[in-house]
Order: C-alpha cells, then sequence, then structure tokens
C-alpha cells in the first residue's frame, strides 16, 4: 500500500502475529520507520543458538543477528506474510 500509516498497520499486525502464536516472554515490538520485532534470548550465546535452531529448522526462518551482543534477535516484517509469522512464532513458542 502507498499510504503509509496502512503499510505500518500491516507490518504492526505481521508482528502482533508473531507474539500471540509464540505465547512467550521476550518477545517486543519496536516503533520506528519500520517496526521490528525483538526477542530477548538472554544473552548472546543463546541469541547465537535459537538463530541456529531456527535456520537449521524446517522451513529455515532468518532473523538478524545485529543486535546479538544484547541477546537480541530482530524480526523484520518487509518480507513476511501472515501465514509466515504465525509459522515464526510457533517455531519459537517450541524453542527450549
Amino acid at each position: 500500500s502507498a499510504d503509509p500509516a496502512a503499510r505500518q498497520a500491516r507490518w504492526r499486525g505481521i508482528l502482533q502475529a508473531i507474539v500471540d502464536a509464540a505465547g512467550k516472554p521476550g518477545l517486543h515490538i519496536e516503533d520506528g520507520a519500520t517496526p521490528l520485532l525483538t526477542f530477548d534470548a538472554g544473552s548472546p550465546d543463546a541469541a547465537t543458538l535459537v538463530a541456529r535452531q531456527l535456520a537449521e529448522g524446517s522451513p529455515s526462518i532468518a532473523c538478524s543477528l545485529g543486535r546479538r551482543d544484547e541477546g537480541l534477535l530482530v524480526f523484520n516484517p518487509l518480507a513476511l506474510t501472515e501465514d509466515q509469522a504465525g509459522e515464526i512464532g510457533r517455531r519459537l513458542r517450541d524453542l527450549r
């Protein structure tokens, strides 16, 4: 959509779908030009492990490790669909 407010609402909806499907603490939607979802894995090593588990699963899920030093994984909604958001949330929920 060319409407910036509609784009923001769509992206926030996708990120909220991840949060809802995950049903676990540590997920936070950060506002910005493009809203982002962060997942607090607890430590840099835990963030690396979670990212590896997501990438090695089926389907493979990629996230940003740009904030790994803070123990955070970052999810960007730009190329995600609502179906993919649900799958990401379910995979996060099932992590041990």
